[in-house]
């Protein structure tokens, strides 16, 4: 209410009459108030009317001389009225827009009034609040809602309601042996799920007590509260002066010498700690148990002190830690990659699905989509439809398209690639025998009655009756074949399970800025650039080693406009790039170049991991008995001129000769700028396209021309809020095209202090492709 307040306040100010000046300090001193004005023009009439009485014949002023003295106070005073009467209208109505911003807009009109009119209706929308309250742990208040609304208590989900609500306490407090149990009492259903949860769990235990954590209720928990030995003394004492014929048993006597034993180290209890839950694990989560025992041996060997306690990670810092720690493995100290903010989401998503109940709060979902802005866009519609004497066509269907961020995309949505229609109950996807998936009604008019069709897609001809209807189209593309298939959202310990040996899965990532995430395991990875958050060869050997370290038979990267010191074309950095890195208080050397290129060099990449920079690449991905085709791969660290950053080309001829040396043949294409205008994955925040026009003509040029591009997977990134997946269809022939972004900057980090500073938003996208083996071994 502050904004509005204010806007009162300077219409207060403006409005005529009430001050002597006028409240714009620019007209102060040269526009009276609204009475002052009327005030002299009065006197100065009264003074005319006063002189023209009192003169004598001869003394007489001219009355044309009068007439046009006042012709001039009038229009003087007319002017300052005006003045002062816009500067009114102005503030009052910008105070008129901030009352309709802070206050409710009517939505009559908008909501059917007989939506929650009948008993059911009501009583399960009631049925919806409670539930959210209960969801929330505000149990008073679900209690007394209940008995106002006259709800029947239910004791079964009440109780898992308190259970999930103490287990995801218990978490942020770093407690989670009740996460842990469950898990266990439910491992059997967890791995029919290939659900990452219980391992997830136990690795954050495992790196708790690596840095330093005493677990509760652990054995040596005594030992490691008592490091100077004191209470070991007084213990050790108290059995000496015990009498030969005690009844002491053999057990207390067990235990009291297990008080006397050495304190454990942190990696002695570690390592205890993993041979004791790691091995269920070994066959589905072998490679990362072995980073996690890799990562010990750079930890240092100390006894956790006794403020470490059991309260969890959060007391235990690990700063200290991180120097001792290679890049590739310092992720698992990363609180946010393994520990709560991981495995609360993580554990709701498990324990609802095994309850059968939402993952998230129904009325929350509701709230946060229309307060969001869905509502104020169907009303804005719903104005504009009513004043062009339109209405809605149908009941159950919204007049535009309401925006909505991934995790509230709960069902696929299919539209059909030849009629356009938008599948529904009525009008489902159905996929024919040859894997291509139209709408029924599409079908049907294929049909003509006889049942046999040929599919507009390829020359397989299909029946009316082998068509399998699609209960719901994979995420990420409601295009996808039996030749393709795309993940954008899965559980991150658990994706997608991969098709068969005759499948190449792809996972793609870009625009990682120094940043790190959980990858998914997959036959190739591409990284499609912008390594870096400005281009220092410390955060560009950090990220190789990070690539490095993942467990990919096959790893391609390009660098983008953001890594500076890896640009030598143009000579480009000790140009521009050194005067950006002054203009962002960037540290440079001398030596950055020479560094960045070292870092680049095969040698130092190693064998699994390439750079591309305007230059082929081919690959075979390994397979045991079988032999796969050959890939023909081009990368290209290039991107439109951009401020003058790094890797910029001018749009046009030189654009040409940037991409020309793409061969014809080529089956993935990885560059850092998206293609212009296709599927709108480079459109900046107010919608321009700013993405590469030359690609797009080679892209979309027909199949005969010699320049035409035909591959089946080309990632890029480069424009952040563009990511995301579309399929060119192109003579006959499917291209899939990734935004493949993962990070968003700090916006108002940026406006206040010019810094960049970004997050891991999504995650990398998973592409599988069907490929024929080529031979058998």
């Amino acid at each position: 209410m502050e904004a509005v307040q204010k806007s009162l306040e300077q219409v207060a100010k403006r409005a005529p009459g009430l001050h002597s000046n006028s409240a714009s300090a620019k007209a102060a001193a040269t526009t009276p108030s609204v009475h002052d004005s009327i005030d002299r023009l009065i006197a100065q009439v009264e003074a005319a009317k006063a002189a023209l009485s009192a003169s004598s014949s001869s003394s007489a002023p001219n009355p044309a001389v009068l007439v046009a003295e006042l012709k001039s106070s009038v229009e003087s005073a007319q002017k300052s009225i005006l003045d002062r009467q816009k500067e009114f209208h102005a503030a009052l109505s910008k105070s008129t827009k901030a009352l309709d911003k802070k206050f409710p807009i009517p939505i009559d009109g908008v909501a059917d009034p007989a939506l929650f009119s009948s008993p059911e209706a009501q009583t399960a929308l009631e049925r919806v609040i409670f539930n959210h309250l209960q969801r929330n742990g505000d149990w008073s208040t679900s209690y007394k809602f209940a008995a106002e609304a006259k709800l029947p208590l239910s004791p079964e989900t009440e109780a898992l309601y308190v259970q999930l609500h103490n287990v995801v306490a218990a978490m942020a407090r770093g407690d989670l042996r009740p996460a842990i149990a469950w898990a266990e009492t439910e491992r059997a259903w967890l791995q029919s799920r290939k659900s990452g949860l219980e391992f997830a769990l136990h690795r954050s235990q495992f790196i708790r007590i690596a840095a330093g954590a005493i677990l509760p209720d652990s054995d040596d928990a005594l030992t490691n509260r008592d490091p100077d030995g004191e209470n070991v003394e007084m213990m050790s004492a108290s059995i000496d002066q015990l009498h030969p014929a005690s009844t002491m048993t053999n057990t207390a006597v067990a235990a009291a010498g297990s008080a006397l034993a050495p304190p454990q180290t942190n990696k002695e209890r570690a390592l205890a700690y993993g041979r004791e839950h790691f091995k269920p694990f070994c066959a589905s989560h072998l490679p990362e148990i072995a980073r996690l025992y890799t990562l010990l041996t750079f930890l240092p060997d100390f006894i956790p002190a006794p403020a470490y306690g059991p309260e969890g990670l959060d007391s235990v810092p690990v700063e200290h830690l991180l120097p001792t720690v290679l890049p590739i493995y310092r992720p698992l100290l990363d609180a946010n990659l393994v520990h709560a903010p991981l495995l609360e989401p993580l554990f709701k998503l498990e324990f609802c699905a095994r309850n059968r109940i939402p993952k998230d709060a129904p009325l929350s979902i509701g709230v946060e989509v229309g307060a969001g802005g869905a509502l104020n866009k169907i009303i804005k519609v719903k104005a504009v439809m009513k004043e062009r004497g339109n209405e809605w066509s149908q009941a159950d269907e919204l007049p535009i398209e309401i925006p909505l961020p991934t995790k509230l995309r709960f069902h696929s949505i299919f539209a059909c690639p030849v009629s356009k229609e938008q599948g529904t109950e009525q009008n489902p996807p159905m996929m024919l025998a040859c894997g291509h998936v139209l709408c029924l009604e599409t079908l049907n008019r294929l049909a003509k009655g006889n049942g046999r069709f040929k599919c507009p897609y390829c020359p397989t001809e299909s029946y009316l009756h082998q068509a399998i209807r699609q209960s719901h189209v994979m995420s990420a593309v409601a295009h996808a074949t039996r030749d393709t298939r795309v993940y954008q959202t899965y559980p991150v310990s658990s994706p997608p399970p991969r098709p068969g040996e005759d499948w190449v899965r792809f996972v793609l990532i870009s625009d990682t800025h120094s940043q790190t995430t959980l990858i998914p395991d997959g036959d190739v990875l591409l990284h499609a650039g912008d390594l870096t958050t400005l281009g220092q060869p410390e955060d560009l050997r950090a990220q190789v080693e990070w690539l490095k370290s993942l467990p990919h038979s096959v790893k391609v990267f390009t660098c983008g406009n953001h890594d500076f010191s890896a640009c030598t074309a143009k000579n480009f950095y000790e140009t521009r790039g050194r005067e950006l890195n002054a203009k962002y208080h960037i540290p440079g050397s001398p030596d950055d170049v020479s560094s960045a290129r070292s870092i680049l060099d095969p040698t130092n990449l190693g064998p699994k991991l390439r750079y591309l920079e305007n230059e082929s690449f081919e690959f075979t991905v390994p397979r045991k008995g079988v032999q796969h085709r050959t890939w023909k791969l081009w990368g290209s660290p290039w991107s439109p001129e951009f401020e003058r950053w790094a890797w910029n080309y001018a749009r046009g001829p030189e654009a040409r000769t940037i991409h020309a040396g793409i061969p014809r043949d080529v089956d993935v294409i990885i560059t850092h700028t998206p293609p212009f205008g296709l599927g709108g994955l480079d459109r900046i925040h107010n919608g321009t396209s700013v993405g590469c026009e030359e690609l797009t003509r080679r892209l979309t040029a027909k199949k005969e021309d010699r320049e035409a591009l035909r591959p089946r997977l080309h990632v890029f990134g480069h424009i952040h809020e563009a990511r995301g997946v579309s399929v060119l269809g192109r003579d006959g022939e499917e291209m899939v095209l990734v935004n493949a972004a993962l990070v968003e900057y700090d916006q108002g980090l940026w406006e206040k202090e010019r810094k960049f500073s970004y997050t891991v938003v999504c995650q990398p996208v998973i592409v599988d492709i069907r490929v024929p083996a080529a031979s058998s071994l």
